[in-house]
C-alpha cells in the first residue's frame, strides 16, 4: 500500500486549533463563572426545593440532601441510589439516580 505524502518529507502536518471565528466587532463570549463562593439563581424546579433566592452551590446541595433525607428517598437496598418523587423528577429527569447524578443535576439547575 502506498501513501501519498505532501509537504516536506519526514514531517507530519499538524493542524493547529485557532481562535473561533467571530463576526467583526464582536467580543468573545465570557465563560460562565461557577465559583463556589458566588450566589447563583436556581431554576423553577430547584426553587421549589431550596427557595427562589440566590444561593451558593453548597447551600443548594445541602438543602436538596436534607429534602431527600426528610422524605426518606434513599433506596433501602442500595444506599447510593435515590428514588425520586415528583419534585426531584423535575430536576433529575428520571425516577432513580445515584448520589453523584443528584449533585450534577443540582449544579446544572443553577445559573450565575
Amino acid at each position: 500500500m502506498t501513501t501519498k505524502k505532501s509537504g516536506t518529507p519526514g514531517k507530519a502536518k499538524v493542524k493547529r486549533g485557532g481562535p473561533v471565528h467571530q463576526q467583526p466587532g464582536q467580543r468573545p463570549a465570557k465563560p460562565i463563572d461557577y465559583s463556589p463562593l458566588q450566589p447563583m439563581r436556581p431554576s423553577k424546579a430547584l426553587a421549589a426545593l431550596v427557595g427562589p433566592e440566590r444561593v451558593l452551590f453548597s447551600e443548594a446541595s445541602g438543602k436538596v440532601w436534607a429534602y431527600v433525607r426528610r422524605r426518606g428517598l434513599l433506596d433501602r437496598r442500595d444506599n447510593s441510589m435515590i428514588n425520586a418523587n415528583a419534585a426531584l423528577k423535575a430536576i433529575l429527569g428520571k425516577a432513580r439516580a445515584s448520589r453523584v447524578e443528584l449533585t450534577q443535576a443540582v449544579k446544572g439547575e443553577l445559573t450565575p
